[in-house]
């Protein structure tokens, strides 16, 4: 877990990069430095998943349950509550050079 480093270059995978490729269905990155590509590892991708969907489902059990709120304010809420936690998942997926 943490920010990956390339391991041509040493330059930091950006995790702004790492947050634009979860959004985009775990498409691969190029490390800034020297272009090398690197793809999600296959192992982490459905700990992200999990870790996405899991919290998404309780916070949603716990603010139907709890509160009383209008339909669109209740969806309105859990997606801001998944967007928030995909802003975390750079911390925890692993990317892996491709070998060509």
């Amino acid at each position: 877990m943490g920010i990956q480093y390339c391991n041509e270059c040493n330059k930091k995978l950006s995790w702004s990069s790492k947050v634009k490729s979860i959004w985009l269905g775990y498409k691969p990155i190029q490390c800034e430095g020297c272009k090398k590509e690197y793809r999600i590892e296959f192992k982490t991708r459905y700990k992200a998943t999990l870790y996405m969907i899991i919290p998404l489902f309780i916070f949603a059990k716990i603010l139907s349950s709890t509160f009383i709120l209008p339909t669109i304010y209740f969806f309105g809420t859990v997606l801001l509550f998944g967007v928030s936690i995909s802003f975390l998942m750079p911390f925890v997926v692993n990317y892996k050079s491709e070998h060509k």
